[in-house]
């Protein structure tokens, strides 16, 4: 026997819930003063380019970007403190900047980020993928095989 209030309960939770409208997403004011680097990108920036360098004298094959963020953080975690004290130096003149800029800055920091344009409906449609395509193709074999099952159950097969 199903209580009514059982009964209620089931109701409401098939029932989908109401929305609100969607919240306005922000994003960082663009005249904003841009925010403090680190001192390990300091020291990016300026090995970058050295590394890639080295690794291409020597004929590596692996000169990609994560190959040579690893071979500077490695090279970071190598510093001297004296010789680490250079980028800590540079880092706090920069956060200094970003301290002054911040507080001469009298806009907004946050502006609502632009909507995304609707897709045009006369756009062309993306290709079909492989499985797709073969999904297609075999479909009807399967059906013709299963006629008592329904499209669903024949995609899954």
């Amino acid at each position: 026997m199903v209580t009514t209030e059982t009964a209620a309960s089931e109701q409401q939770q098939h029932q989908p819930k109401k929305r609100g409208p969607k919240p306005t997403k922000f994003r960082k004011a663009p005249q904003a003063p841009k925010r403090f680097k680190s001192a390990f990108m300091f020291f990016s920036v300026a090995k970058h380019p050295e590394f890639r360098a080295k690794q291409k004298l020597n004929k590596d094959a692996d000169h990609a970007v994560p190959n040579v963020a690893k071979l500077v953080s490695e090279a970071w975690r190598g510093l001297s403190p004296d010789e680490r004290a250079v980028w800590d130096k540079l880092a706090a003149d920069d956060k200094k900047r970003y301290e002054v800029e911040r507080a001469m800055y009298t806009g907004p920091w946050k502006v609502p980020a632009p909507k995304r344009a609707r897709k045009s409906p006369d756009a062309p449609k993306r290709p079909m993928s492989a499985f797709l395509a073969y999904s297609k193709k075999m479909r009807s074999s399967a059906k013709a095989a299963n006629q008592h099952l329904s499209n669903t159950e024949v995609s899954k097969l």
